[in-house]
This record gives C-alpha cells, structure tokens and sequence, in this order.
C-alpha cells in the first residue's frame, strides 16, 4: 500500500540521468529497494518499476499515464476505496510530477475518508527519491537500483 501511495510508487547509467532531446525522458526501469521516511517514521521499502517509452509507468503495480488521469475503484473489508491518479512529465521531462486522490466510503453506514497528495518521482545523484505530501501525510523514499 505504502509503494501505491508513494506510487510507489524508482541507478541508472549517466545516459539514462539526463534526456538527450526534448523528445526524450527519464528512464525509471528497475527494481529499486530503499528506505522510506514517513510522518517521522522510517521503514524498508521495495518497489519494482516498469517502464517503455514516455506515455506511461508501471510504479509498484500502479500504472501511470502520462498527461491523463485514471480511476480505480475496489472493494475491501465493507469499504469502496477509490484511487485517481494524475501525472505528467516537468517541461524538461525528467521528474513525474502528479496528484494522488484517495477515497474510502463504507459499504454500510456515513462517513467518507478523503486524502489528496502532491507527487514526485525523480533520480537524484542515481538514487530513485519519490516524495508525497497531503494533508497529514509527509513521505519521502530513497532507493538505490538492486543488481
């Protein structure tokens, strides 16, 4: 769940760091582990990324297209958990940068849970560095790419 909401959820070679054109972006392909710091709370995480080309990700299982929104809706334990995920590439398209929603209404009964959550994916000196924030929730990842 963690790697979903961090999208978690990303060492490239230098060639894979910096985009060669404007047709180009980052390549996030591997399978990353690392460490995850949320709330103040530290934790090992592991995520593998899935990646062809520029118009969508694989994070840990959650599929990102770029430029479009998409919903996924599901039921677990009396709850209907919604998930809307927005994501785009920075104009120089080497970072994701995106919008995160969940929302859990109970089967039975009142009551909604709404979190939004700003989103980054990134390399940083080739560590893979995915970050979340949103009202009560502040995350960060660091990953190094496994061999």
């Amino acid at each position: 769940m963690k790697t979903q909401i961090l999208f978690a959820l990303l060492s490239l070679t230098a060639a894979d760091l910096t985009p060669a054109s404007a047709a180009d972006c980052t390549n996030f392909t591997g399978a990353w582990a690392g460490t995850c710091v949320t709330n103040g709370q530290t934790t090992h995480d592991e995520m593998g990324v899935q990646q062809q080309g520029c118009q969508a990700v694989n994070l840990g299982g959650q599929n990102v297209i770029m430029g479009r929104s998409t919903t996924d809706t599901r039921v677990s334990d009396g709850v209907v958990i919604t998930t809307v995920i927005s994501a785009d590439w920075n104009p120089v398209r080497s970072e994701i940068v995106g919008k995160y929603v969940i929302i859990q209404r109970p089967l039975q009964g009142q009551g909604e849970r709404y979190v939004a959550l700003d989103t980054n994916v990134k390399l940083e000196s080739g560590k893979l560095v995915v970050a979340a924030r949103g009202e009560g929730i502040d995350a960060r990842c660091s990953y190094e790419k496994r061999q």
